[in-house]
């Protein structure tokens, strides 16, 4: 009975593989908008989180370097034309005093459905929850595994679906290499639910979930070219997670793309933005891409 009920399970595993791959036949990306974004002032570059409001108008980013900004889309025709930053905040600790050195170093931001905020950090890997209103943060318990993490290959992509329950990718891949752990956090505590299939050279570094529990992933390769950037879909409902690419980019086509958020325009169509981070560099760019997934 064991042998028959193992088959039946590898039976109903590769169902659900056909089913899902027909599911998703005809989700494409289509480009919208590419802005370069530039401002003079002192803390402007090094977005590596971003979240959309939910209608497209709105924005909040976080800097590397501690910095929590507000602002206005500005979009002629559908485009993306401009920024208009509404409020500037420095990320603030439980005491309310300022993080110093790198431990400001934050990577990934999700918003629950209930407005409840979170922030992931490298250097001193962690998770944290933010107050909008004064940009304070409180510390999540770790998972173990975190401490583990080398320096810059922490936390990156952060994502919270429906039901407010957060999930985490590392930049760090397992030790053999073509897996890396998602991590959840529901009751209070870290687990691992899955092992998400990697194809290096690329990495997590975004994430986000639609109303749907479809999880978006945005990956990044560095070449000698130029960075890459590749986006996987996948059903969170479903195990295995089965992944489909909806776009992987050439060296150079954008430039280090790390922040993915999901929203929906007045008819319904889902719209994905992604930022790059300029590493305060002026040899990159800030840059705001924005695709139409049509299905």
């Amino acid at each position: 009975m064991q042998g028959g009920s193992g088959k039946l399970r590898l039976l109903l595993a590769v169902v659900l593989a056909a089913l899902s791959s027909v599911a998703h036949a005809e989700l494409q990306l289509s480009l919208v908008s590419k802005l370069d974004w530039d401002l003079s002032q002192p803390w402007f570059g090094g977005f590596s989180a971003f979240e959309m409001a939910p209608d497209g108008a709105s924005a909040i980013l976080i800097t590397d370097r501690g910095k929590l900004i507000t602002a206005q889309i500005k979009r002629e025709q559908g485009h993306i034309s401009g920024l208009n930053v509404t409020s500037v905040k420095t990320l603030l600790d439980t005491n309310g005093k300022p993080f110093k050195d790198r431990v400001h170093d934050a990577e990934g931001i999700a918003i629950g459905p209930h407005g409840t905020a979170f922030l992931s950090f490298e250097f001193d890997h962690r998770i944290t929850s933010l107050n909008l209103k004064n940009a304070e943060t409180r510390p999540l318990p770790n998972h173990p595994n975190f401490a583990n993490f080398p320096v810059n290959k922490g936390l990156e992509a952060l994502a919270v679906d429906p039901k407010g329950t957060l999930y985490a990718f590392s930049e760090n891949a397992t030790s053999d290499s073509v897996t890396t752990p998602l991590y959840r956090y529901a009751d209070d505590r870290w687990d691992i639910t899955q092992h998400v299939s990697l194809h290096p050279p690329f990495v997590p570094v975004g994430a986000d979930i639609d109303d749907q529990s479809r999880l978006f992933l945005l990956e990044r390769a560095v070449t000698p070219l130029g960075f890459r950037s590749r986006i996987r879909i996948f059903d969170l409902t479903t195990n295995p997670l089965i992944s489909r690419t909806l776009l992987t980019t050439d060296p150079a086509e954008f430039d280090n793309l790390e922040s993915i958020s999901i929203w929906q325009d007045p008819s319904g169509r889902a719209h994905l933005t992604v930022i790059s981070d300029d590493n305060f560099l002026p040899i990159q760019r800030s840059q705001i891409v924005e695709f139409i997934l049509t299905e």
